[in-house]
């Protein structure tokens, strides 16, 4: 700063600064910076991090009464804009992808100040499961194939199609109704999430990641939950960034790639940064 100011022969400047407001502007912040790094980091699931950021923010501009008038005024100002911007864009899939990370489970860092704090807590509570099973009754059917189930014929059946005189007696593959497979996939989210609420946290947990890896048999319908939602990510800043990555690989003199080459580039580029290579 002070070599800006003395290029530009304004280093008077620098002596109108308060250096407790410049020190208290700068540790709030230093904050809304760790926030931007978390939530656009590409190596790891961040959808899960949208809310405990916006509450972790509501902490750091609590209005406190050692602070200076000046900075009382930024904080009310920035926190009205972070209601109006950040609150107002986060959805169910925010609060569904919170839950499923487990050092976020109980939702801990919510207020629970007034009556209306408790309630509000309760209400995600219960959306949350509701939200778990139309995701899960809404994932692709490769991906809920039901094994078949088995029952003996009371009845020899004839068939014009086949000859097998043992027919009458054989167990038949019948699939169940898509009403009885609903209402079990229903049952069976809920019981997991009542094993996932009881499961103890090992210190390696508080990575999502690993979490999830070591109860998938445990908990599958979840499990495939949050690798449907984990893979969201809550900023576009990679996107971006492959974005003008690609802008470098189609230039003016390989303007006449294919979408194909072009998208094996990139993911060469990626995996070599990654250190794949």
């Amino acid at each position: 700063m002070v070599e800006v100011l003395t290029n530009r022969n304004r280093l008077t400047l620098m002596a109108e600064v308060d250096i407790d407001i410049n020190k208290a502007v700068s540790l709030i912040f230093k904050q809304f910076k760790l926030v931007f790094e978390t939530l656009e980091a590409s190596k790891k699931p961040t959808i899960n991090l949208v809310i405990p950021c916006y509450y972790r923010l509501q902490t750091v501009l609590k209005r406190d009464i050692a602070d200076l008038p000046a900075i009382s005024l930024l904080k009310t100002l920035v926190k009205r804009d972070l209601d109006e911007k950040f609150y107002t864009s986060i959805k169910a899939i925010h609060w569904l992808g919170c839950y499923l990370d487990p050092s976020f489970r109980s939702f801990s860092f919510l207020p629970t100040r007034t009556t209306a704090d408790v309630e509000f807590k309760e209400n995600i509570k219960e959306d949350i499961k509701k939200w778990a099973v139309e995701h899960v009754m809404t994932q692709t059917e490769e991906d809920d194939t039901e094994p078949p189930t088995f029952r003996r014929r009371v009845e020899v059946l004839e068939s014009a199609e086949t000859n097998d005189f043992l027919s009458g007696i054989r167990e038949e593959v019948v699939y169940r109704e898509n009403t009885s497979i609903t209402t079990d996939k229903q049952d069976l989210v809920l019981k997991e999430i009542d094993i996932y609420m009881a499961t103890k946290l090992a210190t390696e947990d508080i990575d999502v990641l690993v979490f999830w890896k070591k109860h998938q048999d445990k908990m599958p319908l979840l499990t495939r939950l949050f690798r449907r939602i984990g893979s969201s990510q809550a900023s576009s800043g990679q996107s971006e960034r492959t974005y003008s990555d690609c802008g470098l690989t189609v230039s003016e003199r390989r303007a006449n790639l294919d979408p194909g080459t072009v998208e094996n580039i990139e993911l060469i580029n990626m995996a070599f940064k990654a250190g794949l290579y």
